[in-house]
């Protein structure tokens, strides 16, 4: 693949990725901000530069210090505003996804795998070029606001383990057609 660097030469299970989505580009570690926890080996990701475009596969571990990482948490307002950013591979180690997390972005299409256990509130709201999203994740609860004022979104497919849906989730998808709402809701 063209153009990748050197950077990510300590990042395990990134070419599994890659593999999967030719188009994907690979920003360098100095893109990303992380909080690293030196106990559990866990590694949250915090703030990407605003150098980042296009689709993004964020990597399953972090080199730092000589020590791996495994990215689990994407945090609280991450992406925020990032509207260059179109699409994000989140890699199955990921478990949170905070508040805000992808607030506002260029997100285009978006998939939360089923490893995700907890998702905060607006994780997708605002996205105004968001068109599909696919919730793989068995949340019992879709948060309030996930999708709120997602003007583009036409396609949506939730996991069957839903029993709620929060408020104003698909509040301003004026393109949203039909979509299949789990039968324990």
């Amino acid at each position: 693949f063209v153009g990748w660097s050197a950077a990510f030469d300590n990042v395990s299970s990134y070419l599994e990725v890659i593999a999967q989505y030719e188009e994907t580009v690979a920003p360098g570690e100095e893109d990303f901000a992380y909080e690293f926890d030196e106990v559990s080996k866990t590694v949250r990701l915090t703030k990407v530069s605003a150098a980042v475009e296009g689709a993004v596969a964020l990597p399953s571990t972090v080199e730092h210090n000589g020590t791996t990482y495994t990215l689990t948490e994407i945090g609280r307002e991450a992406f925020l505003g990032k509207k260059k950013i179109t699409g994000v591979v989140i890699p199955s180690t990921v478990t949170s996804i905070g508040v805000g997390a992808f607030k506002d972005s260029g997100l285009t299409s978006i998939t939360v795998p089923f490893t995700v256990t907890s998702m905060e509130t607006s994780a997708f709201q605002g996205c105004a070029s968001l068109e599909s999203a696919v919730i793989q994740a068995p949340l019992p609860t879709l948060p309030s606001r996930t999708f709120y004022k997602c003007g583009a979104l036409k396609n949506v497919v939730l996991p069957a383990s839903l029993t709620e849906i929060g408020n104003s989730c698909f509040e301003g998808c004026a393109m949203l057609g039909d979509i299949a709402i789990p039968a324990g809701v």
